[in-house]
């Protein structure tokens, strides 16, 4: 008589089973359906605006655009709610706090807004801190914002804050500031590049450091695109002319580019990372000595 071998017992995933299996793959991927929808759909809005000839200034900040900066005091209830879930997916969050937190000495920042860089601030590593922004009503919330991140300052490190537009700030540390931080601050002045000019002046000269967040061309040529035509109208509307060539505008100013970077490839270029020095600055041989050795390692 042939026996047969019993089968051996196969597991069967329940449908539960096989879906928890999978959860953090769906996660993931709806994470990143929702956001390159979002980002279409913004793309997509851009693209579908009245035309409107690309900035005046050719994207490379050479000549005035409109001042657009009063819209700013219209938008700025409602500013942190429109840009919440933008800089979140975008990252920008994320390179703000990677950005601010290395403020060290007496800083400026200028363009505060309503104040997103606030929680980000190291404050034992400073000794004072100038917010500026020429709008009133965008100022007066990250005032409020930032008494209620930091009611207990420590009693070393001095606030201030100016409505003011950068260009008209003329009053610097008897050595210049350590630190000055600008975020979206380049698409919104009609004149990005004397800013920045002017901004690099007010620098220590020997280690002064100037860290930008700004948003502006892309690798792509559709995207620019998209960008350009819609310029003028997106100025008008929010005060920021997001066609701009960063890289470009801060090469003619004539700061010393240490590091450039369009961190986050979901953004296609539009996102950039500066930090500069003042013209005329020279790295340390020290420092140079070290970057050799590093390099021939």
């Amino acid at each position: 008589m042939n026996v047969v071998p019993p089968r051996p017992h196969a597991h069967v995933f329940t449908p539960r089973q096989a879906l928890s299996g999978r959860a953090p793959l769906y996660f993931v991927s709806g994470i990143g359906f929702y956001y390159v929808a979002i980002y279409g759909y913004w793309l997509y809005q851009l693209s579908t605006e009245p035309g409107h000839p690309p900035s005046v200034d050719g994207s490379d900040g050479s000549s005035p655009d409109p001042d657009t900066s009063d819209r700013y005091n219209d938008l700025a209830q409602s500013f942190d709610n429109e840009v919440d879930t933008t800089e979140t997916l975008s990252g920008i969050d994320a390179v703000r706090k990677r950005l601010v937190n290395q403020a060290t000495g007496h800083v400026l920042e200028t363009s505060v807004g309503t104040g997103r860089n606030a929680k980000y601030y190291n404050l034992r590593a400073c000794k004072s801190i100038t917010f500026l922004d020429q709008s009133g009503p965008m100022l007066e919330i990250a005032r409020q914002k930032w008494k209620e991140l930091h009611p207990k300052l420590p009693t070393e490190t001095k606030i201030a804050f100016r409505q003011q537009a950068a260009l008209e700030l003329a009053d610097a540390p008897e050595e210049g500031y350590d630190t000055i931080i600008q975020t979206m601050g380049v698409c919104s002045t009609p004149v990005p590049m004397d800013t920045l000019r002017h901004l690099g002046g007010l620098l220590n000269p020997r280690t002064g450091r100037l860290l930008l967040i700004e948003h502006g061309r892309a690798y792509y040529d559709w995207i620019n695109f998209i960008l350009d035509r819609s310029a003028r109208g997106h100025g008008e509307k929010y005060g920021c002319y997001h066609n701009r060539d960063i890289g470009e505008i801060v090469k003619q100013s004539g700061l010393v580019v240490q590091r450039m970077e369009r961190p986050h490839w979901w953004n296609l270029g539009t996102v950039w990372l500066v930090e500069a020095r003042p013209n005329g600055w020279k790295e340390p041989q020290a420092h140079v000595g070290r970057a050799q050795a590093r390099r021939l390692v």
